[in-house]
Parts: structure tokens; C-alpha cells; sequence
């Protein structure tokens, strides 16, 4: 029977097909089916990539083998399901030679580690050096100094996009470089004087900061979770605590420049709905706002993408919404959706 990580598989390559997969076990829950007979709903991970896996008329005596973060490989059934993840089923094929056994592997190699972490950290070191001079320099660079084991480890989110280590200094970084090069274009068309360069790449920089507080990336999950703390407080609002308190530390809490990045934190998710207290005034929180969203969005479809060709589309289920993703095809490729 074929072999495969969890992350180098693609299931509906595989439908109605009995496999082999193997990944870290980050969730394991025994159910009650509408038949009132037990079943296991199993989650792994591998990297970036996530699967359930439903284990029926589970017998609760195999509970012992049960162990968070350990890897495991699984002999699964991949079948049709539209409401599914990536539109498939997989459920334990106990007609195998053996359905489940564990492997001696370092759960660490299956972690979920953000890629161009480098390219991150001199991003946000180019434009930390920039701010040099400027009056929020102290500032941005001393809140980012006071937190940075948890801005450089802490994903950016803990299921739509950045979710591995290092996610939240990437993410960062993206939102500061992409607005940046919008700033540029528009000093370019509308004068040198339209975008404030210096509170946009402090804005950028700092606007999830709040995040080392509202996320805590657990290990034996491979993800982040939310912190206690944060049934109470959003992101947003940690920042602005962090910011306000880090600005009267310092004796700047009456300047203009600090009332602004306050205003870009509380205004980057755009509106009250997105968890915003309120809406962008200035033009640099609307480019960060904006950018935040589209980098957000970007790393969405790049992990989305590995497991999708030129010209096929896959819809999947989150938070009860439907998401749609589709791959655009070379000239002469017929679409499959």
C-alpha cells in the first residue's frame, strides 16, 4: 500500500483509493454518531497542511495509543465528500493489515515552520533602520525589541493565513514592503508629500503587535491558539494598550505621530464587523488596511495552490462560509472545476 506524508499527498488524486498517510497528531475526540454508536474524529498535521480523519464504531480501549503530538501513520478510505476539506472523506480502513500504528519521529519535523523567515527579518531590519532619526523610532523599534522572541516565533493567525512559525514577522514584513511600493506609486503621481512614508512603515510594522499577547504557538498542536486573555481583549486592542503604554514610557504620548498609529491599529481590519473599533481616516491607515488584507489573502492561495494544477479550481468549507480558489490555466487549458 502506498506511503505518503500528509503534506505530499494530494486527496482527490486519490478518491475511493485506500492509502497510507502519516503526520502529527494534533487532535483526537471520541463522539457519539447519530446512530448512537462511538466514533473518533482524529485531526493531523504535516507543515502547513491540516486532515481530519473520522475513525467509525471506535473501540475506546485503543485510547491508551492516543497521544497528542506524537506522529502516526493511518490507513484511511478517501472518499467523495463535497462539504469536506478539499472536497473529500477520510475515513480509517479497517479492513487493512493494520489501521493506525505510531513511528519514532520527531514531531518537530512535522511542524508548521513559515517560509522566508530571512527574507522577513532583513525586511523589517532595512525598514527598522529607516525610522532612524524619525520621532517614533524609539518607540516601534522598543516595542518591537520588548516582544521580539514572540514577533519573530508567533504565527499571524492560527487558521486562514501565516498559521506556521514565524508567521506574524512575515506577515509584518509583507504588509510593510507591499505598502511601501504602493506609497511609492502614489508620492509618484500625487507628490512626494501625499503618504507619510515614516508613520506608514511604523503602522505597518507595529499593526499586529498585539498579536504576541491574543496568540501563543503550542507545539504539541503544531499551530497557535488563543491565549486566555484574549476571551477578553482582541489583538487590536493590545495593541493600542501596548503602544499608549510604551509612548507615555517614553514621554511622546502627546505627540500627533502617536495618536496616528494608534489610529492605524484600531482601523486596519476596516470595520466593526472585522473586529475594528473604527474605520481608516488617514490614506496611510487605508494602505495598511488594505495591504494587510491582501497579504493575508496572497498566503491564503499559495498554500492553497500546492495542492492545485493550472486551470482547476477546489471550494472548501471555513468558519461555515464556502471558499473558492481557483488556479488561472495557460493559454489553451481547459478549466476543471
Amino acid at each position: 500500500m502506498a506511503k505518503y506524508r500528509l503534506s505530499d499527498v494530494s486527496f482527490r488524486d486519490m478518491l475511493n483509493k485506500s492509502i497510507t498517510v502519516k503526520g502529527m497528531m494534533t487532535k483526537f475526540e471520541v463522539k457519539i454518531a447519530k446512530n448512537n454508536s462511538k466514533y473518533a474524529n482524529i485531526v493531523i498535521r504535516d507543515k502547513d497542511k491540516e486532515a481530519e480523519i473520522r475513525w467509525w464504531d471506535y473501540d475506546e480501549e485503543n485510547n491508551i495509543y492516543m497521544v497528542i503530538g506524537n506522529v502516526y501513520e493511518f490507513c484511511v478510505v478517501v472518499q467523495p465528500y463535497d462539504r469536506g476539506k478539499d472536497g473529500v472523506s477520510l475515513n480509517i480502513d479497517k479492513n487493512a493489515e493494520y489501521s493506525i500504528s505510531t513511528t519514532i519521529e520527531k514531531a518537530e519535523d512535522y511542524l508548521n515552520k513559515e517560509d522566508n523567515a530571512e527574507w522577513a527579518y532583513s525586511t523589517v531590519e532595512k525598514y527598522l533602520n529607516e525610522l532612524q532619526g524619525y520621532e517614533l523610532h524609539p518607540l516601534v523599534m522598543g516595542l518591537i525589541n520588548d516582544n521580539y522572541t514572540l514577533y519573530a516565533s508567533n504565527s499571524a493567525a492560527n487558521s486562514f493565513h501565516h498559521t506556521g512559525i514565524g508567521g506574524l514577522l512575515v506577515h509584518s514584513a509583507g504588509v510593510c514592503q507591499l505598502s511601501v511600493e504602493i506609497a511609492k506609486m502614489y508620492n509618484k503621481l500625487y507628490g512626494k508629500n501625499f503618504i507619510n512614508r515614516n508613520i506608514l512603515i511604523a503602522g505597518a510594522l507595529l499593526h499586529d503587535i498585539g498579536k504576541v499577547r491574543e496568540l501563543a504557538f503550542d507545539v504539541k498542536k503544531g499551530g497557535s491558539e488563543y491565549t486566555p486573555m484574549s476571551v477578553l481583549e482582541s489583538h487590536i486592542v493590545f495593541g493600542i494598550e501596548m503602544v499608549a503604554t510604551k509612548a507615555a514610557q517614553l514621554g511622546l504620548s502627546d505627540r500627533t505621530s502617536v495618536k496616528e498609529l494608534i489610529h492605524i491599529i484600531a482601523s486596519h481590519h476596516k470595520l466593526v464587523e472585522y473586529g475594528s473599533p473604527i474605520a481608516p481616516a488617514t490614506i496611510e491607515a487605508q494602505i495598511i488596511a488594505s495591504a494587510d488584507d491582501l497579504d493575508a489573502i496572497c498566503n491564503r492561495y499559495k498554500s492553497v495552490y500546492k495542492d492545485l494544477k493550472e486551470g482547476e479550481g477546489i471550494s472548501e468549507w471555513k468558519g461555515g462560509q464556502k471558499l473558492s480558489y481557483f488556479r488561472s490555466a495557460n493559454d489553451g487549458v481547459i478549466p476543471k472545476i
